[in-house]
C-alpha cells in the first residue's frame, strides 16, 4: 500500500532544520550582542544568508511537492525529490558555514535546489496542460 502525505515528511523534516538554522541565528545575536542586522559581524552575515536562503527557496519547493503529490505523481518519485530537497538544502547551509565565499558544498546545494525548481516547475505545468 502507498503511504500518502509523503510531503508532510519532508515538511516535517525541513521544519526541524528551519528551527536549528533559526536557533544559530539566535545565538549568534546573542553571542554579539545584535539585535537587529549583522552588527558588521562576518559570522552573523553567514548565519544570517543560511538561514535567510532556506527560507527563500523550500517554500515553494514543497508547494511544488505538495501539487506534485496531489496530481498523483509515483511515490518513488517524491521521495527522491524530497530526498534531494533535505539534501541540497542541507549542503547549502553548510556550505555557507564554512565558507562566506563560493564553495563546491553551495555550489552542489545551489545546484540541487536549482535542479528540483526546474523539474517541479516542469512537472506542473506539464499537469495543467495534459
Amino acid at each position: 500500500m502507498e503511504s500518502p502525505y509523503i510531503t508532510s515528511l519532508y515538511a516535517g523534516i525541513l521544519a526541524f532544520m528551519l528551527l536549528a538554522l533559526s536557533i544559530f541565528v539566535i545565538r549568534g545575536r546573542l553571542m554579539h550582542k545584535v539585535g537587529l542586522g549583522n552588527g558588521g559581524k562576518q559570522d552573523m552575515m553567514q548565519r544570517m544568508r543560511m538561514h535567510g536562503n532556506f527560507i527563500e527557496y523550500v517554500p515553494m519547493l514543497l508547494i511544488m511537492m505538495a501539487i506534485m503529490e496531489i496530481n498523483g505523481l509515483h511515490v518513488w518519485m517524491l521521495h527522491t525529490y524530497g530526498i534531494i530537497l533535505v539534501s541540497a538544502r542541507a549542503i547549502h547551509a553548510y556550505g555557507l558555514y564554512i565558507s562566506p565565499g563560493t564553495s563546491l558544498y553551495r555550489f552542489i546545494g545551489a545546484g540541487g535546489t536549482f535542479f528540483l525548481l526546474l523539474i517541479g516547475g516542469i512537472a506542473c505545468i506539464a499537469r495543467y496542460v495534459s
